[in-house]
């Protein structure tokens, strides 16, 4: 699994369900290797019948609206923990 908006990125799985899993911890890695480096973040999107949502947690989702509205704002965060996302 993969994500095709970032470019960059890929995972497996033993089945759909475990691929599903570490693709949310990958998706979650990537999203923070970009806030970490003040990078615009990528709109998601679901394409064809063999893509899957892959989704945050309430937290994790918050950080990345945060994060895209500050950035939406012109403002430069700067990251002051170690794990962005």
């Amino acid at each position: 699994m993969g994500f095709p908006e970032l470019g960059w990125g890929v995972t497996q799985g033993d089945d759909l369900a475990d691929a599903v899993k570490w693709a949310g911890r990958l998706l979650h890695d990537l999203m923070a290797h970009l806030i970490e480096n003040n990078e615009t973040l990528p709109s998601a999107k679901v394409r064809g019948r063999r893509m899957r949502a892959v989704a945050f947690g309430p937290l994790e989702q918050a950080k990345v609206e945060c994060y895209a509205a500050l950035r939406a704002l012109g403002k430069r965060l700067v990251v002051a923990v170690e794990n962005a996302v």
